[in-house]
């Protein structure tokens, strides 16, 4: 086949794509990104739906310390009950009358607060449903324009770049990454909101009714954030760390199984079995000082919340017989103030799977949005790049 050059316009073409990706940057292999870019692409229905969960996990979060309240003017009921029974000696009452007035008077204060109870509990079923439904149609919705924003991302790489990548590195993003960036937005992120606003809502109800008491069940408060800070660096760091050497073995694992005849007839199972054991006893060393870490943490501070407790215990007797900072301080309030500031501190408990789930996501989404963002070499989408409009010449085939 002879080519006549006639009116051929020749222009530079671009150079071997393996030398280019050779000479390019190198891409940050580890890092996570924060909140605000976890949450990049979602669109105004996501934010809508991100807003409303959000509200409905801080209303879940308050709603629980708040019906402590409604739990210490029920024992005061109980109590003033009691006192009066004690009083009505010295009216000259018969007792069958004077458990009438008794009764009455509980009957109709038990009634109200249970009616409160209910509206409580109403409360809680709406913004426990709005929680769970915004943030499950948030992450369903997320995790389907993520995984399409990625395979549209790796059909334009070009061939050097699917060179310095195994095939089964991808496919393990596409499958355990973007689930993990799915499991941040899901109703565990919404548990945040829910755990700090419980937190913050309890200790508010405990300086109201009770400051001195709540003073002393919040000084071990310090230590209780110490090792929470701990447990997340731990989660946080070690997490970061497992990552590499746990897609580079799920690729192993894929391309030998996907290849398992090739590999059976070389007789090379041993050889990826090793290559497998070593990247997975990479993946548990980080996994084991994790699991250390987050237990450590966990322990510390179930201690110091347990020890919280009994100084609050010991220093209520002192409140009742009025010997505390406040006056007029009833059974009640000591409850109230105990059980909220407890529920409070209790919940911190709580955060360290939540916590762990964000900063895997986070993580997840630090190697998939830095595909996403990639611009190849060779790009097949651009629109760029000197296109010539007119091509005159004359082609001959011989011996066809």
């Amino acid at each position: 086949m002879d080519i006549t050059e006639s009116e051929f316009t020749i222009f530079e073409v671009t150079p071997d794509p393996n030398e280019l990706n050779n000479k390019r940057i190198k891409e940050i292999k580890g890092g996570k990104v924060n909140i605000k870019e976890l949450f990049r692409y979602a669109g105004v229905f996501e934010i809508i739906l991100l807003i409303i969960g959000i509200i409905g996990s801080i209303g879940v979060g308050c709603l629980n310390p708040l019906l402590m309240i409604l739990t210490g003017d029920v024992v005061d009921t109980f109590v003033n009950g009691e006192n009066f029974s004690k009083e009505g000696g010295s009216i000259k009452i018969t007792t069958e009358e004077m458990n009438y007035e008794i009764m009455n008077s509980i009957s109709d204060t038990i009634n109200k607060l249970v009616l409160k109870m209910l509206y409580f509990a109403i409360g809680n079923m709406v913004a426990g449903f709005l929680q769970t439904i915004c943030f499950f149609v948030l992450s369903e919705y997320q995790g389907i324009k993520i995984r399409s924003l990625y395979f549209k991302a790796l059909l334009r790489q070009d061939p050097g770049w699917f060179d310095c990548h195994k095939t089964g590195e991808l496919t393990s993003k596409i499958i355990n990454d973007i689930q993990k960036i799915q499991d941040g937005m899901s109703l565990k992120f919404g548990r945040l909101f829910q755990t700090f606003s419980s937190f913050i809502t309890g200790y508010l109800i405990g300086f109201i009714k009770c400051w001195d008491l709540t003073l002393v069940v919040l000084c071990m408060f310090p230590f209780i954030m110490v090792s929470m800070m701990g447990l997340g660096m731990s989660a946080g760091i070690f997490t970061m760390k497992s990552h590499k050497p746990f897609s580079e073995a799920c690729s192993i694992a894929e391309q030998t199984i996907g290849n398992i005849r090739t590999v059976h007839s070389l007789t090379q199972e041993r050889s990826f079995c090793e290559s497998y054991n070593t990247k997975i006893m990479e993946t548990d060393k980080y996994n084991i000082k994790k699991s250390i870490g987050i237990g450590t943490g966990l322990g510390c501070m179930m201690f110091f919340i347990m020890s919280s407790n009994a100084l609050g215990s010991w220093y209520g007797n002192f409140v009742v017989r009025g010997k505390g900072g406040s006056d007029n301080v009833k059974a009640g309030t000591v409850l109230t103030v105990f059980m909220s500031v407890l529920l409070a501190t209790q919940s911190l408990s709580q955060i360290s799977t939540p916590i762990n789930i964000l900063n895997s996501a986070k993580v997840a989404a630090f190697n998939v949005y830095q595909t996403i963002d990639r611009i190849p070499d060779i790009d097949c989408q651009s629109i760029g790049g000197e296109c010539p409009t007119e091509c005159n010449g004359n082609i001959r085939f011989e011996d066809v």
